[in-house]
């Protein structure tokens, strides 16, 4: 997997109860220090660079309903950091986009999986921008 940004696709077909969205790779300490340390740089809010020395892949992850910004995330990843979206938050049909980005550091296996959790006992797909699952 490279490190450009992907986005996912996901329409709700109805609600039912609190849905949960995860993006994940391997766990904290999954994989020995030295495979993917690394100094991490990049520009701050006033366009300075700044470096951290990080031992997890980075991620930055959004999700938006509809065009509505409702989760954004950046952080070195050690486990999983859900969102939830209360049933009060979505309505029936509605689209949440997903976008995703890994800064990989030296990490030798690149790999993602986003979910989504929920009680509804329909089969609801993730695509991705070609419209695969």
């Amino acid at each position: 997997m490279d490190e450009e940004y992907h986005d996912y696709t996901v329409q709700v077909p109805s609600v039912l109860g609190q849905i949960y969205f995860s993006v994940e790779t391997y766990y904290h300490e999954m994989m020995p220090a030295e495979c993917v340390e690394g100094i991490f740089s990049y520009q701050d809010s006033v366009g300075q660079t700044q470096s951290l020395n990080v031992v997890n892949p980075v991620v930055y992850w959004e999700v938006r309903r509809g065009n509505t910004q409702i989760y954004d995330k950046f952080y070195a990843e050690q486990y999983a950091k859900p969102l939830l979206v209360s049933d009060s938050d979505y309505s029936a049909n509605d689209v949440f986009k997903i976008a995703v980005q890994y800064k990989w550091i030296n990490a030798p296996i690149k790999d993602y999986t986003v979910r989504m959790y929920s009680r509804m006992d329909v089969n609801v797909n993730i695509e991705d921008s070609d419209q695969k699952t």
